[in-house]
């Protein structure tokens, strides 16, 4: 990654899970800074299965308030795919904004277990329609 570990602003975990019964998918993100506390969190519910617009309104809230100084972010996911789908356009758009702005990001896919308090939360988005966003103001 070539940064060490104190010069890390921001760790990002974004997972989804799908709810056949009510057809629908809920997405969930938590940004936590390097030590440990809370900035940010977010969940959603769509008919859609995609996290990739988790992912984008995760970087969207991270980036609100240029307070929060995030230069370089991790960005953990369980999603594997190889191969991008059409919507990841608007997220690789925005990316290149962001890389613009001297800001590196990492995104590395890890096992589940690691996601497990996000998968929570989007499976509980999955019961119904719902958009939350929330920093956390003691951040600001």
């Amino acid at each position: 990654m070539g940064w060490s570990y104190r010069e890390l602003a921001a760790i990002i975990k974004i997972d989804g899970k799908r709810n056949k019964k009510f057809r629908r998918s809920g997405h969930a993100y938590e940004a936590k800074n390097n030590e440990g506390r809370r900035m940010f969190v977010g969940y959603s519910s769509t008919g859609a299965s995609t996290t990739n617009m988790a992912i984008q309104e995760a970087l969207e809230a991270g980036l609100q308030d240029k307070n929060l100084g995030c230069q370089h972010i991790i960005v953990l996911t369980g999603s594997k795919k190889k191969i991008p789908h059409w919507i990841e356009q608007a997220l690789l758009t925005d990316l290149q904004f962001l890389r613009q702005q001297e800001r590196t990001f990492c995104f590395i896919a890890v096992p589940k277990p690691i996601l497990n308090d996000v998968v929570d939360i989007a499976s509980l988005a999955t019961k119904m329609p719902i958009h939350h966003c929330r920093v956390q103001p003691t951040i600001l």
